[in-house]
């Protein structure tokens, strides 16, 4: 399916490029904080079984998912609020330009003016400011973090740690004005912080323990995305596909699509 835009840009809707990680429940999963593995199991009541195999009439299975941890999922500012805001009634487009650019974090040392609120500790890689573009065309940003291979699908955080943004490069983020922020690590903040998530706050504009109100921020985050090497730096159409259920954050299926200028 071809489709035009209105700046007379043509999308091939039948060449998808997928950014996001499969939850594998029955194979090998990426993982963060070391919790419970993504899980699939077949219902049983009484003489009921829920697998063909094992002599049932259908497959019925009950499925055990943490979203912020499994694999690549979106969240929106509920995930900090004491409000319940649910990430299905953020969305008001799903189809959207986005800039994908890939960035080499750097190991933290004196020489790096950069903040991030708690302190950075030795031998953290990061994120810096100057690594962000001063534009971003589009309605999001996408950053893809070297090295970059195929382990990030399977990968255990907990072993490895992970990049992170200065909350410079955050703030530069959040002037920018864009709509969604899709990363390949498992989160925009440090793993261990003391529970502060500074960057989060600063991507959502708001102050720790602040009231949100009807007007709160409906800009979303996408993390634990993956983008081959085969995929160039430069503007696409994205298109985030999640799941109708009321949560903080949910899994998510993330689609690139090439523009062809006109």
């Amino acid at each position: 399916m071809i489709i035009r835009t209105e700046n007379n840009e043509i999308i091939d809707l039948s060449k998808p490029i997928c950014i996001s990680i499969e939850i594998n429940f029955n194979g090998e999963q990426p993982n963060t904080y070391g919790v419970e593995i993504a899980d699939a199991e077949a219902y049983r009541a009484g003489e009921f079984i829920g697998d063909v195999r094992e002599g049932g009439s259908c497959n019925f299975e009950k499925y055990k998912i943490i979203p912020h941890c499994n694999g690549t999922h979106t969240e929106c500012i509920g995930h900090i609020t004491k409000e319940r805001i649910y990430v299905n009634d953020i969305f008001d487009n799903i189809f959207f330009k986005a800039e994908l650019i890939t960035v080499n974090p750097v190991i933290y040392s004196e020489e790096i003016k950069e903040t991030y609120q708690p302190k950075i500790d030795e031998g953290d890689l990061l994120i810096t400011s100057e690594m962000i573009p001063e534009v971003i065309s589009g309605d999001a940003l996408i950053v893809r973090t070297k090295p970059n291979d195929e382990s990030k699908k399977v990968r255990r955080y907990e072993e490895t740690g992970f990049p992170y943004f200065t909350n410079e490069a955050m703030e530069k983020i959040n002037k920018s004005g864009i709509k969604h922020l899709l990363v390949d690590m498992p989160s925009i903040d440090r793993m261990y912080d003391g529970g502060k998530l500074s960057n989060h706050h600063i991507y959502w504009g708001l102050k720790k323990g602040d009231e949100v109100g009807k007007n709160y921020s409906k800009k979303t985050i996408s993390e634990m995305v993956f983008a081959d090497d085969f995929i160039k730096n430069g503007v696409y159409m994205c298109c985030i596909q999640i799941p109708d259920w009321k949560g903080d954050a949910s899994p998510s299926r993330i689609f690139l699509y090439e523009i062809i200028k006109q």
